[in-house]
């Protein structure tokens, strides 16, 4: 026997303003030289009734309240792995550009941040500028008026065989990480869990054997497969086997190993399980010693460890349901690069992989016939979010992690789709467990990374009207065009087929972020139209708000 021990979203009627901060540089492959520029702990009962929820909708349970022990017992470590993050920033550009963070795949070291001086740029002539993402803030904010966000978006572009990654923040959440972050956090202990596994040379089909310590004698509880301990998790998000996956990983080697800077993890700690204290056999004590044995085959490895009573949520700064020193956090831009780390995992420098084998994250990743991170089955596996997507995109991949819990909805989540050629990462969490913000926030971003270089939104119609008057809210890097259309509402109003300008709207657009109130002429006929935004820039670029309708009355006296 070997053995190892380790602690081991309808329309949007607001507009709200918005603030712009940028650094960027850009060196890629394909560019020789381009510089462009709480705590309050809540109830059993509301553990309870959140656990109840655990087939539905992807969702987080809220804290129970766990016990801690002055028993430690020290940890050893596996492997310490040293990453560098590839993050440049700090160089000047031909146009201003505001807080994105350009990484490209290829450079492990990070770029002098001091640079003062301009630098000269040399761009391949079918080599197109990376987006500036400056309208980050302002999206937001007109799809979740009044609604407390936390977001972080990566837009990619493929450039040859290694992508080019431009990050940036809602203003100014990317390190901060006062919300619960509810399920999105399962996540985590997949990934660790498949580390481990890989290190110790087992496959997902591996059994893990879950025993704890009772009054000196080693109790039996569990057996459950790799396989299926992961795919339950991502399957609806099951309460138990993440819990599983936090008892196999263990506290201590997590937070000290896993959680790291050269993980990608700067704003992270997870130390609370999502299920009761009485829930056996899946119940994660942290004062209970616990033995895991990973059978497979003729060969089995001992996994033990006990928590040596180190607060890793206060060290962190965790504040929400904190009160005990064991609360679970995270942040925006955590959530963001966790997902571009294991999405693009081969493309990446090897100081940004995480130990993992091409088979097992194959697996993960839904290559194989088995839906794993892609599981938009099941009962509503999709959620909200992949509803959002879905009002932009006619069949994305989308890989990804929802969480819901009384006070917080939010998602982590990778989308690429080959029709329009987009490909992009996202973190997002509001402060509310409405559906209806995160679909709509999920679609908003979907927009801007569809044409990342212009964006239009509609905002405000009246009904019973006549003639149609708007407010609309333009960012496009180029002049061009804008105007409302309209389609008859029995049509299908997401196809972008079939749709008509109304006559009297179309105004020429400047470059930049811009308001608009258009009217259009008197119209002579009453009925329901369905009715979008349409903004062409000079190049032929094409975007097109989110989906309205209008009621009209013909009989209205026409000024």
């Amino acid at each position: 026997m070997n053995i190892f021990s380790l602690f081991i979203f309808s329309s949007t009627r607001s507009v709200s303003p918005y603030s712009l901060c940028t650094q960027i540089v850009l060196i890629s492959s394909l560019l020789l030289n381009l510089i462009a520029c709480d705590e309050t702990d809540v109830s059993r009962q509301l553990d309870l009734s959140i656990n109840e929820l655990d087939s539905g909708i992807d969702q987080g349970l809220d804290p129970s309240d766990k016990g801690s022990s002055d028993d430690t017992t020290p940890d050893d470590s596996l492997v310490d792995l040293t990453l560098d993050l590839d993050l440049v920033t700090d160089a000047e550009t031909e146009r201003p550009l505001d807080q994105g963070i350009i990484m490209d795949a290829e450079i492990e070291e990070p770029i002098d941040q001091g640079v003062t001086e301009p630098t000269d740029m040399i761009i391949p002539i079918d080599a197109p500028l990376p987006p500036s993402l400056d309208h980050l803030d302002t999206v937001i904010d007109l799809a979740a008026p009044d609604q407390r966000v936390w977001a972080q978006v990566i837009h990619v572009t493929s450039r040859g065989e290694q992508p080019l990654f431009i990050s940036r923040d809602y203003t100014p959440t990317q390190g901060r990480a006062d919300f619960w972050p509810a399920s999105t956090i399962k996540m985590y202990t997949a990934t660790a869990t498949l580390e481990l596994i890989n290190q110790a040379g087992f496959s997902i089909d591996a059994t893990l054997g879950f025993q704890r310590l009772i009054e000196g004698e080693w109790v039996e509880e569990v057996d459950i497969s790799v396989r299926e301990v992961v795919r339950r998790t991502f399957d609806c998000s099951s309460n138990e086997t993440y819990t599983l996956l936090l008892r196999f990983t263990g506290v201590d080697w997590l937070n000290t190993e896993f959680f790291t800077p050269a993980h990608g993890f700067n704003h992270t700690a997870l130390m609370r399980d999502y299920v009761t204290d009485d829930a056996r056999p899946w119940s994660y004590q942290l004062s209970e010693a616990q033995r895991i044995s990973i059978r497979e085959g003729s060969r089995e490895v001992i996994r033990e460890h006990q928590w040596s009573g180190r607060s890793y949520a206060d060290e962190r700064g965790c504040t929400i349901y904190n009160t005990r020193g064991d609360a679970n956090c995270t942040s925006a831009g955590d959530m963001a690069e966790h997902m571009r780390r294991v999405i693009f995992h081969e493309q990446l420098p090897e100081g940004q992989r995480f130990e993992i084998s091409a088979p097992l994250l194959d697996w993960y990743r839904g290559d194989t016939r088995e839906r794993i991170l892609n599981n938009t089955q099941g009962d509503n596996c999709g959620g909200p979010v992949y509803s959002g997507i879905r009002r932009v995109f006619n069949q994305p991949i989308l890989h990804h992690k929802e969480g819901l819990v009384s006070e917080y909805r939010g998602t982590m989540h990778h989308v690429h789709d080959e029709e329009s050629n987009t490909e992009y990462v996202a973190s997002l969490m509001i402060d509310s467990p409405s559906e209806q913000v995160i679909e709509k926030l999920s679609e908003e971003l979907a927009r801007m990374m569809k044409t990342p270089s212009a964006y239009v939104h509609l905002g405000y119609l009246r009904d019973y009207v006549n003639p149609i008057t708007a407010n609309l809210v333009t960012y496009s890097e180029e002049v061009g065009t804008l105007q409302m259309m309209v389609k008859p509402y029995e049509e299908d109003g997401f196809s972008l087929e079939g749709w008509t300008p109304l006559q009297g709207t179309s105004t020429p657009i400047d470059v930049g972020e811009r308001s608009h109130n258009l009217r259009s002429n008197c119209l002579n006929e009453s009925g329901q139209l369905h009715i979008r935004g349409r903004l062409e820039t000079a190049n032929g670029i094409v975007a097109w708000s989110d989906l309205h309708y209008v009621i009209v009355d013909h009989t209205q006296t026409c000024p």
